[in-house]
């Protein structure tokens, strides 16, 4: 959803203009660059879901540990073209330690380690 709203701010803007019952709404120059920040930190997200979705037969635990050490990387590049201590900078930096945090978990599983050793494909 965001990907549609961003390219059109100008519109929306002019639409909450009017329309009294939605001046609440107004979102500041901020708030529209934080959004587009969001968008872009969801991009990676977004693709992987379509990646992993698109394929049903190769979808499997024992993708799970590539995938968050993708993510991670993605989040740390992003992180530094963000403002540090911004709003968006604090979210994603705890999505980081949130990621680390299962990625660890991950580690001490059995669960993925039989998934990885008993995975077909493999």
């Amino acid at each position: 959803m965001i990907h549609a709203v961003c390219p059109r701010r100008s519109v929306i803007d002019r639409y909450i203009a009017v329309e009294s019952k939605l001046k609440h709404c107004h979102l500041s120059d901020n708030d529209w660059s934080d959004l587009n920040q969001f968008h872009k930190i969801m991009r990676p997200v977004h693709l992987l879901s379509q990646r992993v979705q698109s394929n049903i037969e190769t979808a499997s635990v024992a993708l799970v540990l590539p995938a968050f050490d993708h993510l991670l990387e993605e989040f740390t590049q992003i992180q530094m073209n963000i403002k540090p201590g911004s709003y968006v900078s604090v979210c994603l930096w705890r999505s980081i330690q949130k990621f680390e945090r299962y990625r660890a978990l991950l580690d001490r599983s059995s669960v993925y380690f039989l998934a990885v050793v008993l995975d077909p494909r493999r």
